[in-house]
């Protein structure tokens, strides 16, 4: 006897979603329970009559009713619907202005924890790998963020951000050629730098010139014939539109071509040993240092940059001319300076370098009356320490002058007397002065073409002054083939005027640059740093005292005693100085009539007795003055063998 039949009423279920579970319905015409089983175990579940949903899909449930004694089975009724991926969104704030050539590392989240990924939407602008995004030109950028999602959570809505990317600014670090002669052939000007573009534009004296694009770091300017044609400086300007964008200028010093002007540059030759020394290295790819020791010529005053000092300029022909050997620069110049501070610092300032080659230039600064340098002692000294130093350094004498019509060598330079000291050693030397006077008195060249102030070079005085050295050390490796024997250094030969300079101590400032003032009595007097004077700014460290009657004692060491102290015109005092209880002592004085706030020296007593000796100053109470402030900055003695 079969059951009484039954049907199932299990209507149809719309679309669901991952993650929330529904309670299931259907009924049977016997009245009894229904029971419910999922056929898609992957997509979805059930548990008594709630259904749970694990992964987007097509999920298909099943109703059944089994019967009992007085119903028989029911036929199945499934229902298929689908189920869809767990809503989701993305995280994606507003980016701020970019810069061409800097990347950015984009960063974004989803609420699902999935990975978004990123992709421009501006590929002329901007490009994306990952998660970095680089900038290609400047303009608006558009990039979106998106999630796909995966069988528990549905694609997220994309997300854009469109910002600004601004072109940077050219820098240009130098030049190559660093100069040019007038009447040259077309060539490629080579600019170095940064952040330059493929659609960085030049101008050339004011005229748009074509460039051609190398890569971020280096740009090419061809310049024609005509574009060299007239010298003087010429002003290379590089720049970058906008958005954002700039420029950047350099300059190209156009020289006037002389033979003789270079000839007479060449004061001397001198012994080559220790050139070639210098060139040996050079071909063996030997690491070597070059140094400048000077004033305010050497540290560069009147130029545009460093890449326009006549330092630089010989190390580009150092690395030009030997590129397997890395090169580096000392420059020792501090202005305002002569070679009496010169041959006081030399060792430390120079020779702790371990130098191959020094160029000594203090032929503006050790012109004139009233200098311990007028002497000689103290530049012979300074030579001699140089050709006595055990790194047997290549020296190179430079001889710069000031510029002046009439021209009166004296006035201008201290080359008379310094040439002969270098002449007593056979050094090679160089004359700024005797290339360039002829050309101002003939008129080829104009004083505003060489300096500004008629005392620094500008950017071409500093070029001519290159083109004169550069010519000396390539003389020297012309007449040095590969393969030739070493010659050998000669014996330093005797002095010329004295090598008491030769051996010197320095008690310097409050001990930042070596050892510092060491009063063996101080009454009155006050350890002040650097930039600290109230009436003189940038003053260097050392002992101050405003108050007449202020005493110092120092024991020093030698046969000559210099003070080095700092003068301006302002309310400034003086000191006087006796040596060794000497009944006359020499009055100093801080105050200068010019305005110039600088270090000065004097020399306070000469040919002593070698040995130790005793100074005392004392601040004065002087009626003729207009201050009393008296700042001690140097102690330093010759002769100190």
């Amino acid at each position: 006897v079969n059951g009484e039949s039954q049907t199932i009423a299990f209507g149809p279920i719309t679309a669901q979603t991952v993650g929330k579970p529904l309670t299931l319905a259907a009924s049977a015409t016997s009245g009894l329970t229904v029971s419910f089983a999922s056929t898609t175990p992957d997509v979805c579940a059930v548990s008594g009559t709630t259904a749970s949903f694990i992964a987007s899909g097509s999920c298909t449930i099943q109703a059944t009713q089994a019967g009992n004694s007085t119903a028989a089975t029911a036929v199945p009724v499934s229902q298929s619907f689908t189920v869809n991926g767990e809503s989701q969104t993305i995280a994606f704030g507003p980016i701020t202005a970019q810069t061409v050539a800097t990347p950015l590392t984009l960063s974004a989240s989803a609420t699902s924890g999935l990975t978004v990924s990123f992709a421009p939407i501006t590929p002329d602008i901007c490009a994306v790998s990952g998660t970095t995004a680089n900038f290609i030109s400047g303009g608006s950028c558009t990039i979106q963020a998106t999630q796909s999602g995966n069988s528990t959570y549905a694609a997220a809505a994309p997300v854009s951000q469109s910002f600004t990317v601004n072109n940077p600014a050219p820098a240009i670090y130098g030049i190559s050629p660093n100069f040019v002669v007038a009447g040259s052939s077309a060539q490629n000007i080579t600019l170095t730098g940064a952040n330059f573009l493929s659609a960085t534009t030049a101008t050339y004296e004011g005229a748009v010139h074509a460039v051609i694009y190398v890569n971020p770091s280096t740009v090419l300017l061809p310049l024609s014939n005509s574009d060299l044609k007239s010298t003087g400086i010429k002003a290379v300007v590089l720049a970058n539109s906008s958005p954002g964008g700039g420029s950047a200028s350099f300059n190209l010093p156009v020289l006037y071509d002389s033979d003789a002007m270079l000839s007479r540059s060449q004061l001397a030759a001198g012994n080559q040993a220790r050139l070639q020394n210098l060139i040996q290295k050079g071909r063996n790819g030997t690491p070597v240092t070059i140094a400048a020791i000077g004033g305010s010529i050497t540290e560069c005053d009147g130029s545009s940059s460093f890449a326009h000092c006549y330092l630089s300029l010989v190390q580009d022909w150092w690395n030009n001319t030997f590129p397997a050997s890395a090169s580096m620069v000392v420059d020792a110049g501090i202005p305002a300076t002569s070679s009496d501070y010169g041959s006081l610092r030399l060792q430390r300032d120079v020779l702790s370098k371990n130098p191959d080659l020094v160029i000594v230039e203090f032929g503006v600064n050790d012109r004139g009356e009233g200098l311990v340098a007028k002497d000689g002692d103290t530049y012979e000294g300074l030579v001699k320490q140089l050709l006595d130093a055990p790194s047997h350094p290549a020296v190179i004498l430079l001889f710069m002058s000031t510029y002046e019509l009439p021209v009166v060598e004296d006035d201008m330079t201290a080359q008379s007397w310094q040439s002969l000291i270098g002449a007593n050693y056979d050094l090679p030397m160089v004359s700024y002065f005797d290339a360039i006077s002829p050309e101002l008195t003939d008129g080829n060249i104009g004083l505003t073409d060489l300096s500004g102030d008629g005392i620094h070079p500008n950017d071409s005085g500093y070029a001519y002054v290159g083109q004169f050295l550069d010519l000396n050390l390539q003389n020297a490796v012309d007449n040095f083939p590969v393969g030739t024997a070493l010659e050998t250094i000669p014996a330093t030969q005797a002095p010329l005027y004295s090598s008491d300079f030769e051996f010197t101590t320095m008690e310097d400032g409050i001990g930042a640059n070596g050892p510092a003032l060491n009063p063996v009595g101080n009454q009155g007097w006050i350890a002040e740093p650097a930039g600290s004077d109230q009436f003189v700014t940038n003053a260097a460290a050392g002992l101050e005292s405003s108050t007449p009657g202020s005493t110092l004692d120092f024991t020093v060491t030698g046969k000559d005693i210099v003070l080095g102290y700092w003068t301006s015109k302002g309310p400034m005092g003086q000191v006087s100085v006796t040596v060794d209880g000497a009944a006359v002592p020499v009055v100093v004085d801080a105050w200068n009539v010019w305005g110039a706030v600088q270090r000065a020296f004097t020399q306070v007593a000469s040919g002593l007795t070698a040995g130790s000796h005793q100074v005392h100053i004392e601040l004065l109470d002087t009626d003729d003055v207009s201050g009393y402030t008296f700042r001690l900055l140097i102690v330093g003695t010759g002769g100190a063998q």
